[in-house]
């Protein structure tokens, strides 16, 4: 579940990091990820040059 410290890292990574772009993996999603990760949510914007990508575990070992 997103804690709400997490929060900047999903609306401005590159912001907090002072780099031009950037992408958050993230071990699942949510729908209050999707929500802000979705262009023009017009409230609480991710940043434009901000990308979210779901990462899972390999199943075959």
């Amino acid at each position: 579940m997103l804690r709400l410290a997490e929060l900047p890292f999903f609306l401005d990574p590159a912001g907090v990091f002072g780099v031009d772009s950037s992408v958050v993996c993230y071990h699942t999603s949510t729908p209050l990820v999707e929500f802000l990760c979705r262009p023009g949510n017009g409230v609480l914007p991710a940043d434009r040059d901000h990308g979210f990508l779901v990462v899972e575990p390999n199943s075959a070992s």
